[in-house]
């Protein structure tokens, strides 16, 4: 089972499952020291199950940076290898700051605005 988890840097993530769809909810700063952390959560995912549909919702991001991006980048990359389809929420703020800056928000597919349990 994948727990949530908070780091002292008070970056968060947290897992839902719907189906054979699952819910990643990253809060706080992705950046170049919380990165690692969403890689690894990735890998567990991957590692414990393959679901149908991935939705990585960042509406609770107070900053990214490039390293971020990158991550959310990278991310987009091995679920479509893996077959998973996978969304983007919440790209406003940070991320849409960032994402303009790098001219990349056509890499993915943008879900719509998420409520606060992912519905």
């Amino acid at each position: 089972m994948l727990n949530d988890h908070r780091s002292p840097m008070d970056f968060t993530l947290t897992t839902r499952f719907s189906g054979e769809r699952m819910l990643l909810c990253v809060g706080g700063a992705l950046d170049h020291r919380s990165a690692p952390l969403l890689r690894r959560r990735l890998e567990e995912i991957w590692a414990l199950t393959d679901p149908l549909r991935l939705t990585l919702d960042l509406s609770a991001l107070t900053d990214c940076d490039a390293a971020g991006l990158r991550e959310v980048l990278t991310a987009v990359t091995d679920a479509r290898a893996r077959g998973v389809g996978m969304e983007v929420a919440g790209l406003d703020g940070p991320v849409a700051r960032t994402l303009a800056a790098g001219n990349l928000r056509t890499r993915f597919d943008v879900h719509p605005t998420m409520g606060p349990n992912g519905a």
